[in-house]
């Protein structure tokens, strides 16, 4: 089995879990890849594999705000998000501000 299919095979795992737990950690879940589009693959790939496991649709919502991307988008995230905290600017990461 291969990476791709086994964290997938994970993701749906956590969507089955009960729906109040399974809402918690998928809306958390953080998916890092080497590439975007390795992350836009097995996002696609968890999607499809998140539908034919039919849950709920709150589940399904909770999986809508999982983050797929590379290591960099991540991290560019966080210092958006919490950079102030460290004397950055708001909105200066992505903006070049």
């Amino acid at each position: 089995m291969g990476k791709t299919t086994s964290i997938v095979e994970r993701i749906v795992n956590l969507a089955r879990l009960p729906e109040i737990e399974a809402v918690d950690r998928l809306s958390r879940l953080i998916v890092v890849t080497y590439s975007v589009r390795a992350a836009q693959q097995m996002q696609q790939k968890a999607r499809v594999a998140i539908r034919t496991a039919e849950v709920s649709t709150r589940v399904q919502r909770a999986f809508q705000q999982t983050f797929f991307g590379t290591i960099h988008s991540y991290c560019v995230r966080l210092l958006e998000r919490f950079g102030h905290y460290l004397g950055l600017p708001r909105g200066g990461v992505a903006s070049g501000r």
